[in-house]
């Protein structure tokens, strides 16, 4: 199983980094957001560090997150709102 890495960049805390993966249904999703996070910690323990995805980890830093964006582009338009109404019941 491959993970499309689309974007890693540093966040604001120290040593706090995002990492973004590509699209995926949900389930999909679900399976390569695990592997990318066992990637992640493999690969940093393997150089010799540490890696958590604790929300908070630091006292006064700004805390992780373990999140999802849902992207709607095939719904965008004049129909959209009602794609989304019939997707949802």
């Amino acid at each position: 199983m491959r993970v499309l890495l689309l974007q890693f960049h540093p966040e604001s805390a120290p040593g706090q980094f995002e990492v973004a993966i590509g699209c995926f249904g949900a389930l999909e999703a679900a399976d390569k957001l695990l592997l990318a996070r066992e990637a992640v910690a493999g690969v940093a323990r393997k150089a010799g560090f540490e890696v958590t995805m604790a929300p908070k980890p630091i006292v006064n830093h700004a805390g992780n997150g373990c999140h999802c964006h849902v992207s709607l582009w095939r719904v965008r338009g004049c129909a959209g709102l009602q794609c989304v109404a019939t997707c949802l019941s």
